[in-house]
């Protein structure tokens, strides 16, 4: 009896060492002694369900793919292989790796084995020979390989990526693929996992032998029924192939082997299957056979990242309480827009039209503006290492003191690198209205501080967290009709709050003969709900739109943001004023031909663009405007 007890703590002694001080890896993995007769050691390395949210892809059926999952009773009389099983081939030697097609450009890659040397760094893809679709009866076919599938020509491999997320041995990987026709050669995309997993839902196998690929029925066992007596791999092991990830682990018993689990369901009223587990490890006890398979929510979001023409849509967190009290004015007398006026004078404070200056463009498909309609809207001039640039940015006055703008308005590009620019080299004019009248009043000075938030990165193209202030000291500024601050957003900061309502954004620039206009022009853009903007362009939205960090808004197809509409902001008019509560931050680029010459621009009707939601950082922006009072900041 001693003996048994203290080789049970013998066992549990080597799971706390291997864990390296993870005491709490394995609190669900199971180590008994059930009698004082006979010693039992059961282990039961799945936890249960991991808390993760189920995917959603943002379309009415929430499919990854159109059309994904079918196979038809018809299809399988006719063959044993799936439609959405491929095999990639070297073409000089003879090594293949087995997939998935998961969309018309991607594809899952796992059983590699010797091939997988000639992957590493994308070496070799123009070797690559890719087999599918309708299954050969002459295996002597110059177009067949071994497994009886036809060459498909045109398809070529793009990257193969190894899958990293909690897979970490390079057994399964990622290919991108061009020219692969899915019409016409009998092949369909695998589903991605879309639901819940209930263990009572009916779960099929393909399995992997030789020249059988086909699917047979599986149960997928409750986690407290995935328990052996031993382990096939050692404890160590089980660590080296799952670390700290036992929650994402599904379990399997009647044992046919295959390396991916499918959940097979009638979605819809049609039958269609899903990817949902790729396989870890067995486990081995007697006759006793387990295969425990990785939960697909795990990694299917870097799978989706990795695939061009997939998409998941964003998750939408709970908008942060609101700052301030409905009709508070975060600055006395804030959003309100006079008549306009003829105004001879001319300030006399410093000024740069004179220097050399290079002009970029900003709104596009706008409509000319009056004179002191937008008094709060401020031009910003960059003095940086690359020269002056006139009009580079636009802001929000929100105070005496202070303008919000983009963060990425504050750096230029020298020899690739973001710089930031000093306060000195950032000029501020108000009250500008005709960049070509030169006697017009405006208040020109250069910015005492820059703020930039804390958590902007410069180096990321399609910008989070893209907000900065500008201040300066209050007697730069003199408000009167022409120069006035915008109010900050005082209402609830949902989405919903503002769907379907008109914003106005301003600039100079480009109209739609991509000629500099002089003049401050002005647009109405609609914002849409999250969905609406996703589904407009889901690669791009599913990856750069951040649910209250950002939104979409815009005109298409008449009107869209342009180079150097940065950093403006988005108004919304209610209640008799004008509440600031976008940053115009990132838009999808267009290209253009000129003069049979190609150029990237942004200014892309078709499309919406992306503006930071200011609400999200209304509490950072009282905390360093020292003329907005902290003591309106309540939670209402």
């Amino acid at each position: 009896m001693t003996g048994q007890v203290l080789y049970c703590i013998a066992i549990i002694t080597h799971i706390i060492v291997i864990a390296q001080g993870k005491e709490n890896l394995f609190n669900d993995i199971k180590i008994q002694v059930q009698n004082s007769d006979q010693e039992i050691v059961k282990i039961c390395p799945a936890r249960g369900r991991a808390n993760f949210q189920d995917p959603d892809f943002g379309v009415e059926e929430n499919l990854s793919f159109d059309g994904c999952g079918i196979w038809s009773p018809e299809q399988m009389n006719k063959t044993s292989t799936p439609p959405w099983f491929i095999v990639a081939k070297l073409n000089d030697r003879d090594l293949y790796c087995f997939g998935y097609l998961i969309s018309e450009k991607a594809a899952i890659l796992f059983e590699c084995n010797e091939i997988i040397i000639y992957f590493e760094n994308n070496a070799n893809l123009s070797k690559i020979q890719i087999f599918g679709g309708e299954s050969c009866q002459e295996i002597e076919q110059q177009d067949c390989n071994r497994f009886g599938l036809q060459l498909l020509n045109d398809a070529k491999a793009k990257g193969v990526t190894p899958l990293k997320s909690h897979l970490n041995d390079k057994r399964f990987w990622l290919m991108t693929m061009t020219n692969l026709s899915l019409n016409g050669n009998n092949l369909l995309p695998l589903c991605l996992y879309n639901g819940h997993v209930i263990p009572d839902d009916f779960y099929v196998l393909n399995i992997f032998r030789q020249y059988d690929f086909s699917i047979r029925n599986m149960t997928l066992l409750k986690p407290e029924d995935c328990c052996i007596n031993k382990l096939s791999v050692g404890i160590d092991e089980l660590i080296q192939y799952w670390g700290d990830h036992f929650e994402e682990l599904m379990c399997t018993s009647d044992n046919p082997w295959g390396h991916l689990l499918i959940n097979r369901k009638n979605y819809n009223g049609t039958t269609r299957h899903f990817l949902t587990g790729i396989w870890r490890f067995k486990m081995l006890d007697g006759e006793k056979h387990l295969d425990t398979y990785a939960d697909a929510r795990g990694w299917l979001e870097e799978v989706v990242n990795l695939t061009p023409d997939l998409s998941l849509f964003p998750k939408i967190p709970p908008a942060k309480p609101r700052l301030f009290e409905s009709g508070y004015e975060s600055f006395p007398g804030c959003g309100k827009v006079q008549k306009e006026l003829n105004v001879a004078t001319r300030m006399k404070k410093y000024r740069s039209t004179e220097l050399q200056a290079k002009p970029i463009g900003l709104v596009f498909g706008g409509e000319g503006s009056r004179r002191g309609e937008l008094p709060w809207h401020a031009s910003l001039t960059q003095h940086g290492k690359l020269g002056i640039l006139h009009d580079a940015c636009g802001g929000t006055l929100i105070s005496k003191t202070a303008i919000v703008t983009a963060a990425h308005c504050l750096y230029e590009d020298v020899n690739g690198k973001k710089v930031p620019l000093e306060a000195k080299q950032v000029e501020v004019n108000l009250g500008k209205y005709d960049a070509e009248d030169t006697k017009e009043p405006r208040q020109s000075f250069l910015a005492k501080d820059i703020l930039v938030h804390p958590d902007y990165n410069p180096h990321n193209f399609y910008y989070e967290n893209d907000i900065a202030l500008l201040l300066f000291d209050s007697n730069e500024t003199n408000f009167n009709e022409l120069v006035h601050p915008a109010c900050l957003w005082d209402d609830d900061y949902s989405i919903e709050n503002i769907t379907d309502q008109l914003g106005e954004v301003a600039g100079f620039g480009l109209t739609e003969e991509r000629q500099r206009s002089h003049q401050l022009k002005k647009v109405e853009v609609e914002i849409p709900s999250h969905q609406a903007c996703f589904l407009q362009n889901k690669k791009f939205f599913g990856k750069n739109l951040k649910p209250t960090m950002n939104f979409c808004a815009g005109k298409p197809p008449v009107a869209a943001n342009c180079v150097g509409d940065s950093g403006g902001g988005l108004t919304i008019y209610k209640k008799g004023k004008h509440y600031l509560r976008g940053i115009t931050s990132s838009a999808l680029p267009k290209k253009i031909e000129v003069a049979s010459m190609e150029f990237t621009v942004v200014c892309n009707p078709d499309f919406y663009s992306l503006y930071t939601d200011v609400t999200n950082y209304l509490e950072w922006i009282v905390d360093n405007v020292p003329d907005i009072e902290k003591k309106t900041a309540t939670n209402f």
